[in-house]
């Protein structure tokens, strides 16, 4: 969201940011709280605090597009104004039930996936568009040489990213192991100390929750990110943080990974975990430079941008509402 709205306003449109005021921006940025929350501690009302405020002030936009999880969509209905809303979740099992629920009901939200995966779940909801996750590139330089020491693991820690099973693999190929994971929550902690804190020998490490320059020098140095997702995974921006940086993605087949690896340019894709190591031999042939290409010419800011304003312009064209440069973004 922070680079969406830096984009925008490059490109000249007026944007006010809902976020914590602790947040920083080229846009005007609101706030309902000073700061923003630890870990997840009232994620979910803090989201839909802001959204709240923005919704109250939407006669001071032409748009307002929202970010903020599926509560805030019944709100759709109560504003004079188009409202987009980015889907950043998996729509299987509960929050699939959700949005049919609030489609049901007559939520007028555009609803927008960030893959086609995203949507086979609910495939009939309002869909106006697609559009992909964005970074910038420059913030994630590639490392010159092919190769790596060790394999990666980034993403939180729960069954569903794979951790235990990144570390079966790395054993059964003879690699060593880096793990970056978030583990604040419960649920995360009881993960970490039932099936990673015992593997934990050295060869398999953990480094814990690392700041950008970390990542980035844990991505660069990886011989390949192990995504060994056991769900049905809506994007994955580590897989595009991983390509940026020159290092390919081994993935399972599940949701997104599909759509952002590309076997035998970017990373590796199996069905099944358990048949990962047979593969990663195959990683020595990928070229990191055109690795790096992949998101470059699909996965950049400028893109996401790009492919928001398109929605915006085609939202307001079917609303009737005008062509003015004003937008919410929440």
């Amino acid at each position: 969201m922070s680079l969406l709205a830096e984009k925008l306003v490059q490109a000249g449109h007026e944007v006010t940011l809902y976020a914590s005021g602790d947040s920083s921006s080229s846009a005007e940025l609101r706030s309902t709280y000073a700061a923003s929350l630890p870990g997840r501690l009232g994620e979910e009302a803090a989201s839909f605090r802001h959204a709240l405020t923005c919704f109250r002030e939407a006669r001071r936009f032409d748009l307002i597009h929202d970010h903020t999880g599926p509560a805030a969509l019944a709100l759709s209905t109560m504003v004079p104004v188009p409202v987009l809303h980015t889907v950043h979740g998996s729509l299987a099992g509960e929050a699939g039930e959700i949005y049919r629920g609030l489609d049901e009901l007559g939520a007028r939200a555009g609803l927008v996936s960030l893959t086609l995966a995203q949507r086979a779940p609910a495939p009939l909801l309002n869909w106006v568009g697609t559009c992909a996750n964005g970074i910038d590139p420059e913030e994630y330089p590639i490392k010159a040489a092919n190769g790596g020491a060790y394999l990666a693991f980034l993403g939180r820690m729960g069954p569903e990213k794979g951790c235990r099973q990144a570390i079966a693999i790395a054993r059964m190929s003879g690699w060593d192991l880096r793990i970056a994971a978030k583990c604040t929550e419960p649920a995360e902690r009881r993960y970490f100390h039932r099936y990673v804190e015992p593997c934990l020998d050295g060869r398999v490490r953990y480094v814990g929750e690392v700041d950008h320059r970390g990542k980035v020098e844990l991505l660069q140095g990886a011989a390949a990110l192990l995504f060994p997702v056991a769900w049905e995974e809506p994007f994955g921006l580590a897989m595009i943080e991983a390509m940026a940086c020159g290092t390919p993605v081994a993935a399972t087949r599940r949701g997104s990974t599909g759509e952002l690896v590309i076997p035998g340019r970017n990373g590796l894709l199996v069905d099944d975990w358990s048949s990962m190591a047979d593969v990663l031999p195959e990683i020595d042939a990928l070229d990191r430079r055109q690795i790096r290409q992949t998101v470059i010419d699909r996965y950049t800011a400028d893109r996401m941008a790009d492919g928001y304003l398109r929605l915006y312009r085609d939202e307001l064209e079917r609303r009737s509402i005008g062509r003015r440069s004003r937008s919410g973004v929440a």
